[in-house]
Parts: C-alpha cells; sequence; structure tokens
C-alpha cells in the first residue's frame, strides 16, 4: 500500500471512530446532527472535515453552522445586548 493510500485509510478509520463517539447517546437519548456539527466546529475542526465525518455535503455543514450563529445572535439579542 502507498503512503498516499495508508494515509487515506488512516484518515478513513479516524473519521469513523469521530462519527461513532458522536453517536453516542446522551443521557436523554440521541445527540441532534446540528449540536454534533456545531461541537467539531467549535473544536476548531473545519468545514471541509466536519463534512467527511458526518457524511454531509460541505454546504449542509456550512447551513447549519449559520442557522445555530443566527439562532443565538437572535436569542442574545432580544434583551439589546
Amino acid at each position: 500500500m502507498s503512503e498516499g493510500k495508508s494515509l487515506e485509510h488512516i484518515l478513513r478509520r479516524l473519521n469513523i471512530l469521530i462519527s461513532l463517539e458522536l453517536e453516542k447517546p446522551a443521557p436523554g437519548g440521541k445527540v441532534p446532527m446540528a449540536a454534533r456539527i456545531q461541537r467539531l466546529y467549535d473544536l476548531g475542526i473545519s468545514v471541509s472535515a466536519i463534512a467527511q465525518i458526518i457524511n454531509k455535503p460541505a454546504n449542509y455543514v456550512t447551513a447549519t453552522i449559520s442557522q445555530r450563529r443566527k439562532a443565538r445572535r437572535k436569542k442574545g439579542g432580544e434583551n439589546g445586548d
């Protein structure tokens, strides 16, 4: 196996492990996709890497992050910030 193929294989397995870790149910049930995306983003993982990890398009990840930002601003802005 070439070095490039080997690295791809390792990255794929790491993505699987991260995905499985994100699937662990919270005490109240399954973790929503938006919360998983936000958790990864808050950890400093790039949008393209998050998209690979959760097996969704990058624009889905970007839209989810944007929606959560807007919701935070709206929630924080109700009292005049």
